[in-house]
């Protein structure tokens, strides 16, 4: 289990508070430290350090190789099969603003742990919009969580998803519109994506976000083009 209810009134519209583990129940009002936590999207911020070309070259560097690793994995076909489906669904002309509105990267170290780590993290302006885990060690799944907009698709969406997980995602920049979910792994994603609230719902949120444009410079730095070549079939990176 996870704290994802208030341990007061059992309610489940909850709030972040500052951007630690301290949630306050919009419906008590009580707060409390969460303790038992899903892996959830990061805060973005920008960073003094490391902007220089040796920086940059580096990180550049980082990335292709997680994207090689991520090719020798068992798991790559379903990975580039549910990464086109995610673009396809909520990245319309997703070349347009590649690496300034929306980034993608292979195998982050963020949050890693023995048996649990990152296989890929997408990004649209300062948030992490869709995230899969997998375990190092037996290269099995995971499961991940995804981001989406909470009106306009109404009690859909609820339907949608089913008994999953939803809580609010840490975000000022979605301006109180996204919550989070989870999947179980890359084919309960692929099932997520083929239902029209969901794909409504991811688009709207990326939408909103894409029309901000708040990319971080350094989470740019971040970003693998031949990443998405390799998903999309585009160049000598789809080959491979």
């Amino acid at each position: 289990m996870t704290d994802l209810t208030c341990p007061g009134c059992g309610g489940s519209d909850l709030m972040q508070v500052g951007l630690g583990r301290k949630r306050r129940c919009r419906e008590c009002g009580r707060v409390w430290i969460a303790t038992n936590l899903p892996d959830v999207p990061t805060v973005h911020r920008q960073h003094s350090g490391g902007r220089g070309p040796k920086g940059r070259s580096s990180r550049a560097a980082s990335g292709v190789d997680g994207l090689e690793h991520l090719k020798e994995l068992a798991l790559a076909p379903q990975v580039r099969q549910a990464l086109q489906r995610y673009l396809d669904v909520a990245l319309a002309n997703h070349r347009v603003d590649e690496a300034d509105a929306w980034t993608l990267r292979a195998l982050p170290s963020t949050k890693a742990r023995k048996h649990r780590r990152r296989l890929f993290t997408v990004n649209v302006s300062n948030m992490e919009v869709l995230v899969a885990h997998f375990d190092p060690i037996s290269g099995q799944e995971s499961g991940g969580f995804i981001l989406l907009k909470k009106s306009g698709a109404g009690r859909a969406i609820k339907g949608a998803i089913g008994k999953r997980d939803v809580y609010p995602a840490p975000y000022v920049t979605a301006g109180g519109e996204a919550v989070v979910t989870t999947f179980e792994d890359l084919d309960d994603l692929q099932v997520m994506l083929a239902n029209p609230a969901v794909q409504e719902a991811a688009r709207g949120l990326c939408d909103q976000l894409r029309s901000t444009a708040q990319v971080p410079s350094l989470q740019r730095q971040w970003h693998v083009p031949q990443f998405v070549d390799w998903v999309v079939g585009r160049g000598s990176s789809a080959q491979s």
